[in-house]
C-alpha cells in the first residue's frame, strides 16, 4: 500500500509540473491560446478564418496594432513612415516590404479561397508577383505546387480530398492535413 500511495504521489508531482502558465502580454493585450487574427491601423476590419489559429498575446476588444506592435484605440493610429530596409537579402523570387503579413501559399489552410493573415505587419521578404509559398517556403509559380507533402500518405474516402489543415499539436506527430469536400464558391 505504501508504494502504490508513493507512485501515486510521484505521478501527480510529475503532472503537476507541467501546468501552463500563460505568457504575460504586454499594455491592452490578452493572452489567447486559440487566436486567429485582428485589426491594425492598417487593417481595421480584416476578415478572419473561423477555427484555432496560433496561441499568443492578441489586442484586447476595442484596441488595434501598431505598426510597431503595440496596441492602440483606432482614434490613436497615425501614419509614421515606415522603417527602411536593413541591407536585407531576399531570396529567389522574392521581394523586400516594409510591411509584410500575409502570403498566398501553394494552398491554404483548410482549402479555402481566402486565407488568414497574422494581426500586424513588419519588414519581411514576400514573393514576387505570381509567385506563392511552397511546402518548403520557396516562392513558386503557382502551376508548380503540389499537394501538401503529408497528402501522399493519406487515402481520402470518395468525394473529398486532402488538404492542409495547420493544427497546434500537443503530441509530435499529430496530422496536418484532413479529408475535406472540395471547396465549391457561390
Amino acid at each position: 500500500m505504501h508504494c502504490a500511495y508513493l507512485v501515486l504521489v510521484s505521478s501527480l508531482l510529475v503532472v503537476t509540473s507541467f501546468a501552463f502558465v500563460a505568457p504575460k502580454c504586454r499594455s491592452h493585450e490578452v493572452y489567447k491560446s486559440c487566436g486567429t487574427c485582428e485589426p491594425s491601423c492598417e487593417d481595421l476590419k480584416p476578415v478572419c478564418f473561423e477555427g484555432c489559429g496560433l496561441e499568443g498575446c492578441y489586442c484586447e476588444e476595442g484596441y488595434v496594432r501598431t505598426f510597431s506592435g503595440r496596441c492602440v484605440l483606432p482614434s490613436e493610429c497615425g501614419s509614421p513612415d515606415p522603417p527602411q530596409t536593413n541591407n536585407v537579402t531576399c531570396g529567389e523570387h522574392e521581394t523586400f516590404t516594409n510591411c509584410g503579413n500575409c502570403e498566398q501559399m501553394c494552398e491554404n489552410p483548410w482549402g479555402a479561397p481566402g486565407q488568414a493573415c497574422p494581426y500586424a505587419c513588419g519588414q519581411m521578404c514576400i514573393c514576387q508577383e505570381g509567385y506563392v509559398r511552397d511546402w518548403d517556403m520557396k516562392c513558386i509559380k503557382k502551376d508548380e505546387c503540389t499537394p501538401h507533402p503529408e497528402c501522399a500518405h493519406v487515402t481520402c474516402p470518395s468525394g473529398t480530398r486532402c488538404v492542409w489543415a495547420p493544427q497546434l499539436c500537443t503530441q509530435w506527430d499529430c496530422p496536418q492535413v484532413v479529408c475535406m469536400p472540395p471547396y465549391v464558391d457561390h
